[in-house]
Parts: structure tokens; C-alpha cells; sequence
């Protein structure tokens, strides 16, 4: 069962490697490279202690902010940091906002799935609040391996 609260955010700093995700590509192919390849474990390292503000070593962010309507966009897999520049890994900034946060329960992809289309089927249409113009997160905090949180930015409508 999906449960959601609402949570203002200050803004933060994070780095990751991008993919572009369209109607063919697959996030969990993406991760899997990242994990193949060291980088997850890598973007772990920065951030020894879980984020401040996300409570998770890793997370996916979601670039839709120009057009969330639009399904096609650049998809990181970053963690908090704020540090130096580093080789291969792109940083930028998530802007204060207020999320509403959708929080589930089970296997990783199935649970943040049905976050997800709560949150955007159920939820947003009678909640009186307007999908914000930043980013989305997927956000696995470190204390429990079998919760993930859409992270959803909203203005009042």
C-alpha cells in the first residue's frame, strides 16, 4: 500500500552519470550497467554517509522539468555531492521544492511502479497540486532495502 506525505526540501547538489530514456530504452538495463561497471559503487563512495536530504547512498533522477508531460528525457543515477568535478560524472542542482512523497513497499522495480501510477493516476489529479517544474526522484533510503520513494515536486494548483 502506497502511503504519502508531503515534505519541503531545501535545495542540493548531486552528481551522476546520465542515459537518455525514451519509449525503447529501460532503466533497469541503465542500472545494471551502472552496477556492472562499478560507477553505482563509485557514486557510493562520494557519499559515505546518506544524503541529508535524500537519506539514500544512490537515486534516480528524472529530468522532465522543461515538459513532465513529455516521457522522453535524461535519467541519472547520482547521489548527493557537492564536491569537486569529477571525470565522467555530470553535477547540478535540485531546486528547492515542496514533494510529495509516495512511499511503497516490495520488489524495487514493482513497488516503485505502483508508487508511481498512484501518484500520478490517483493522487496528483484530486490532490490540488500541480506536477512542479524540477526534476522526479526515485529514492531508496538506507534504512530498509525493500522501500523506495517516488519523489514527486508539486506547487499548489
Amino acid at each position: 500500500m502506497v502511503k504519502t506525505r508531503l515534505e519541503y526540501k531545501p535545495a542540493f547538489t548531486v552528481t551522476g552519470i546520465k542515459t537518455w530514456i525514451s519509449q525503447v530504452n529501460d532503466f533497469s538495463e541503465f542500472w545494471k550497467k551502472c552496477h556492472d561497471d562499478g560507477i553505482v559503487s563509485k557514486l557510493k563512495a562520494f557519499n559515505y554517509n546518506a544524503g541529508k536530504i535524500t537519506n539514500s547512498y544512490i537515486f534516480g533522477v528524472s529530468r522532465v522539468e522543461n515538459d513532465p508531460d513529455n516521457r522522453d528525457f535524461y535519467f541519472y543515477i547520482a547521489t548527493e555531492y557537492a564536491g569537486n568535478d569529477i571525470d565522467g560524472f555530470e553535477k547540478f542542482t535540485i531546486p528547492a521544492s515542496e514533494w510529495a512523497i509516495f512511499e511503497n513497499k516490495g520488489s524495487v522495480e514493482k513497488a516503485l511502479f505502483e508508487a508511481e501510477m498512484y501518484a500520478f493516476k490517483e493522487w496528483l489529479p484530486s490532490s490540488g497540486y500541480k506536477h512542479a517544474l524540477i526534476p522526479e526522484l526515485e529514492v531508496y533510503p538506507a534504512h530498509d532495502d525493500e522501500l523506495v520513494e517516488f519523489w514527486l515536486p508539486v506547487i499548489k494548483s
